[in-house]
């Protein structure tokens, strides 16, 4: 990926993480993110439904600097909304775009997977 279209991919999603005003908090440290729908007892591949809360968390990756870098299982927060107050979850799993622009951590309830 050049240079000017990481610029690019930057710019748009600082310019959205300004407009969700969401902050996702790991290892003690909040990055402005962006995130899909958070999204609750949804549906299984194989039929029926999970009872569990699930999301996608989209962050820039130079804001992790030289890292460390979210890994699987780690706990973590979403607080999208600062009257309900955060929402406790851990990482399920992590995609990196092409480039290694943006970080896009599944997040899920805490007890997914007990």
């Amino acid at each position: 990926m050049n240079a000017l279209l990481k610029l690019v991919v930057n710019a748009g999603q600082k310019v959205n993480e300004r407009i969700y005003e969401a902050v996702w908090t790991w290892e003690g440290k909040d990055y402005p993110c962006t995130h899909g729908d958070i999204l609750i007892n949804p549906p299984l591949i194989l039929g029926g439904y999970s009872p569990h809360t699930v999301v996608v968390v989209s962050v820039r990756t130079q804001l992790f600097g030289d890292g460390p870098f979210p890994v699987k299982d780690k706990e973590c927060a979403l607080l999208t909304n600062r009257v309900i107050g955060p929402i406790a979850m851990k990482i399920g799993s992590i995609e990196i775009s092409a480039g290694d622009v943006i970080r896009k951590m599944e997040c899920v309830s805490l007890d997914q997977g007990a």
